[in-house]
């Protein structure tokens, strides 16, 4: 019996299933290890990440914006937007934000302050900006010359301060397009 005939046979018994099972997991792993920041060989040797690299979740107040959360009937009226959702993905690692442009001509007006949105964790006031990648840019897109197109912003939650049920706060540079809870 040949070496291939014996590893053929040792695959279909109990123990062959799982040697290829945990090959699989440690292959997995070698994957995911490097891009959780765990590989000590990419971070020594100064070599890219091909993950994105965001701005952490700062703990420390917010940058100065004034007065309160617009209500939705406000923000449509003013800047022809509508926040649709806030949700958490990436296992939670970030979040995702959903609007709707409602008036393209309002809408276009607010542009170069949608470049540096921000999220305020309302419990702690913990910020997120958004997210950026090396390759990529600003990890956004929206189309603010089309009425009723939808659009995403994602912002980075790495130590995971935001959960769903929380309350976050959605500025645009300085002004504080509404409150609304994370799903």
């Amino acid at each position: 019996m040949g070496i291939n005939a014996s590893v053929g046979k040792a695959l279909v018994s109990g123990t062959g299933k799982l040697i290829v099972l945990l090959l699989a997991l440690v292959s997995m792993l070698a994957l995911v290890l490097p891009l959780s920041g765990c590989g000590a060989a990419a971070q020594t040797t100064g070599a890219t990440s091909p993950v994105p690299q965001t701005q952490p979740v700062a703990t420390t107040s917010p940058p100065a914006f004034e007065g309160a959360p617009l209500d939705p009937s406000a923000l449509e009226e003013q800047y022809g937007l509508k926040l649709l959702t806030v949700r958490l993905t990436a296992v939670d690692r970030m979040v995702d934000l959903r609007l709707e442009v409602t008036d393209p001509q309002k809408a276009n007006g607010i542009k170069d302050k949608l470049e540096r949105a921000f999220l305020v964790h309302e419990a702690t006031g913990g910020l997120a900006a958004g997210a950026y990648s090396e390759r990529v840019g600003n990890l956004r897109g929206i189309n603010l010359e089309q009425a009723g197109s939808v659009g995403y912003m994602l912002f980075p939650n790495p130590s995971q301060l935001i959960h769903r049920g929380d309350y976050v706060i959605v500025v645009a540079q300085d002004i504080p397009l509404g409150r609304i809870v994370v799903q």
